[in-house]
């Protein structure tokens, strides 16, 4: 993915066991990087990092009005993080995949399962099995990452395996606008496509980022030692979310806020520049009535400061939806403190969720789902009108989707639209069924679905078995 000189370093609920505690951080800082080098640390960190490859389905270009679809292949990077075979990667690696596989440090094969995935966040989390336990990444604290640490990239660049780049920390807190909470450590170790979703590493070994993203100017597309990483810290508050609830359920408080200028802070008397000012207030909102005004600076919430408009959504999202923060806020030329109510966040965290109680024999049988585990129905008006579709949008509606299903597994959600079944448009949900069942009965691997929404379209693919037809 390509935005402003911006590249994704790739090609192109759930019920984790409580044993599941490799998200616990370190509180130590690491260590300086040992005079002989960092060989001793990367022969125990490299069996910890994975080389993915997926397989999904893309359009070539259409002749004589006929669609053709190929079948493509891409690569990134992943690790280890419980010895049972869960490994993280980033999203954007697996999105659209219907074929995973991972191969390890020592050159074994292993078919993966998608479990979940977050879109806004960009992770993602697989599942390998293997017949003996695994080695697994120790988390570190990304909260006393300093620019200036020595640090370690390991990955699967342009498909090469198992290679690894040493750097520093160049700078913390990063916005490269990929989401709402963004908060990239940015650093000088080499990373290029195919390190998407790999470890970074401080010098004493410990998991600190997931390398996500680089940035190059124009007319290039490689390493200029601008990479960027999702802090541990991050990554653990999400893997924590999945085994407790099966879903990532973040607050927010119902405002629109900035980010506080230099200009802004010296109108409003603010002695720095840091802070959310409140741009706007819904009348019925809950903020509104717990007492938050309209340019009304937020310094701090639940006591801890927060720099910017990333940094408050970061912790008020790490709340509790019901809960109450306690906000100090700069008003006419004074601090004060007002209690508001946490919402749920309405933004678009996407998440691929499984219920906390379910197991792998669950998986297994919603897999075999009919249907790939959708329930379609006509496109009529009241549907159109109930999602928002626009006028001219034509297909069958998704009702439903059964957690674990294979269309669940590839992002597929109530309230789109399927267009077309390779080159076939289709309105009725029997009609699209026949398609797929004729392509089953030619012994097809895959189908090829054009969906479509109130954001536009996209092609997702679905592997094609005995028991979804």
């Amino acid at each position: 993915m390509e935005r402003r000189g911006f590249f994704r370093a790739g090609a192109t609920g759930l019920a984790l066991a409580p044993a599941l505690a490799a998200t616990a951080v370190s509180t130590a800082r690491a260590a300086d990087p040992p005079p002989a080098g960092f060989a001793p640390i990367v022969g125990k960190l490299l069996p910890t990092v994975v080389s993915v490859y997926i397989r999904a389905v893309v359009q070539k270009t259409a002749s004589h009005n006929q669609t053709q679809f190929a079948s493509q292949t891409s690569q990134g990077s992943g690790f280890i993080i419980h010895e049972s075979g869960f490994i993280v990667t980033n999203h954007h690696v697996v999105q659209n995949a219907y074929s995973i596989d991972v191969v390890m440090e020592d050159k074994r094969e292993l078919r993966a399962r998608l479990v979940a995935a977050l879109n806004r966040i960009d992770i993602a989390l697989l599942k390998i099995e293997a017949s003996k336990p695994l080695p697994k990444v120790s988390f570190g604290n990304s909260d006393l990452v300093k620019p200036g640490d020595a640090v370690l990239a390991i990955g699967n660049p342009l498909g090469l395996g198992g290679t690894v780049t040493s750097g520093i920390v160049s700078a913390l807190n990063r916005n490269i606008s990929e989401t709402p909470f963004d908060d990239f450590i940015q650093i000088d170790a080499a990373i290029n496509h195919g390190n998407s979703g790999g470890p970074l590493f401080n010098a004493a070994g410990e998991l600190i980022g997931v390398n996500t993203a680089f940035f190059s100017p124009a007319g290039s597309s490689g390493s200029v030692g601008l990479g960027f990483a999702i802090p541990s810290n991050d990554v653990a508050w999400v893997i924590d979310q999945l085994r407790l609830k099966g879903r990532l359920d973040p607050g927010w408080i119902e405002m629109e806020v900035q980010s506080v200028s230099g200009e802004l802070a010296e109108a409003f008397g603010l002695p720095a520049p840091t802070g959310a000012i409140v741009v706007s207030l819904a009348p019925d909102s809950v903020a509104l009535k717990a007492g938050l005004r309209q340019g009304d600076i937020i310094t701090a919430f639940n006591s801890l400061a927060v720099a910017d408009v990333r940094a408050l959504a970061r912790e008020v999202a790490k709340t509790t939806p019901g809960a109450t923060g306690s906000l100090t806020v700069w008003r006419g030329g004074r601090s004060e403190t007002v209690q508001v109510p946490v919402v749920a966040w309405q933004g678009t965290a996407s998440i691929n969720g499984i219920p906390p109680a379910t197991h792998d024999a669950a998986i297994a049988k919603a897999l075999e789902a009919p249907h790939f585990g959708l329930t379609l129905v006509p496109l009529d008006e009241q549907r159109r009108r109930a999602w928002g579709m626009a006028a001219n949008l034509r297909g069958v509606m998704i009702e439903s989707v059964v957690p674990f299903s294979i269309a669940d597994n590839h992002s597929l959600r109530p309230g789109e639209v399927i267009m077309s079944v390779m080159e076939t448009p289709v309105t009725e949900p029997e009609q699209a069924l026949r398609v797929v069942r004729a392509l089953h009965d030619k012994g097809a691997a895959y189908v090829g679905l054009l969906m479509g929404n109130d954001n536009g379209m996209r092609w997702v693919s679905l592997p094609i078995s005995a028991g979804v037809v």
